[in-house]
């Protein structure tokens, strides 16, 4: 009798396990049902999305506001990587008001789940916009990346007097000090090519009445990888 307890115990656990994964499974397979996709209507002068009007500068300022979200594997995105032909970060962000943007590995683009198409300006804004932003985190990472032998270079080159006392009322300034100004430089400096083959540029901003100048050189999605020096010219 014993026996037969345990086998009916056993039999019991074993369909309470089935039944659970059963449920999970549903469960999952609920929860990462897409949404229904949003009307999206592109005019010259802005975009209706669900019945709402934005206008191109409404849409903009929007932009300012997306979050990003956590990787998801949806439409084959992962966060982090650079998007095919778009030179973006492609992942997930989430536009309050709007709904989601989504940037693929091949360079679609979906607002709330609907395509944006290729060469309206509603794509071409929305890819000008990550871009930059792509390109801003990678130039706040370039910097804050600097081995200690460029930074000696950049701060102290025995061969060419940098210049740096200049900003900082004649005291030589540390790293620390720098590094915002260089960030500053290679988000909103004037850009010129510098070493085509080697993909090197010089970005150049007016920083407290004098020109500051970084040079540095480009992933092939015109990222900035690293930099190779800077100076007050």
């Amino acid at each position: 009798m014993k026996k037969f307890g345990t086998k009916i115990t056993s039999a019991f656990l074993s369909l309470v396990m089935l039944v659970s994964l059963t449920t999970s499974t549903f469960a999952a397979t609920i929860s990462e049902e897409e949404e229904p996709s949003s009307i999206v209507i592109v005019v010259d002068d802005g975009v209706y999305i669900n019945d709402i009007f934005y206008s191109q500068a409404e849409f903009l300022a929007l932009l300012n506001d997306a979050i990003e979200m956590p990787a998801i594997q949806t439409y084959g995105a992962v966060a982090g990587t650079i998007a095919a032909g778009v030179g973006v970060i492609e992942g997930t962000w989430w536009i309050p008001g709007v709904g989601q943007v989504l940037v693929t590995a091949g360079g679609v683009i979906l607002l709330g789940g609907a395509v944006v198409a290729v060469g309206s300006w509603l794509y071409n804004a929305i890819t000008k916009w990550f871009a930059d932003r792509a390109y801003d985190k990678s130039a706040e990472d370039a910097v804050n990346g600097v081995d200690l032998n460029r930074q000696n270079h950049i701060l102290n080159n025995r061969l060419h007097n940098h210049g740096w006392n200049n900003l900082f009322n004649g005291r030589d300034p540390q790293w620390r000090d720098l590094a915002p100004i260089l960030i500053k430089v290679l988000q909103d400096g004037t850009e010129t090519l510098f070493n085509a083959s080697q993909r090197v540029y010089e970005r150049t901003l007016n920083y407290n009445g004098y020109d500051v100048v970084v040079r540095f050189r480009k992933t092939i999605d015109g990222l900035v990888e690293t930099l190779t020096t800077a100076y007050v010219r």
